[in-house]
């Protein structure tokens, strides 16, 4: 283990992250841990973030989103 320092992340985000955090039971040590080790193993194309993947098409997926709400919401 080792005793980090972050300066300059965004406050809202970072509220955003503490509240994710406490609702799922995690210390934030732990769940900065879970962060950085699942944004470190993907792949990422310089100059490309996260937000900036491009969507893709699923033949037959017109009503996916639909269709799974109906499962999780039912």
């Amino acid at each position: 283990m080792v005793t980090i320092t972050i300066r300059d992340v965004d406050e809202n985000t970072w509220r955003r992250f503490k509240s994710k955090a406490a609702a799922v039971d995690l210390s934030l040590g732990k769940a900065l841990g879970f962060a950085i080790d699942s944004w470190s193993v993907r792949p990422h194309k310089k100059g490309k973030g996260f937000f900036d993947l491009d969507p893709i098409h699923i033949e037959g997926g017109e009503r996916l989103s639909e269709e799974i709400d109906e499962i999780v919401y039912s």
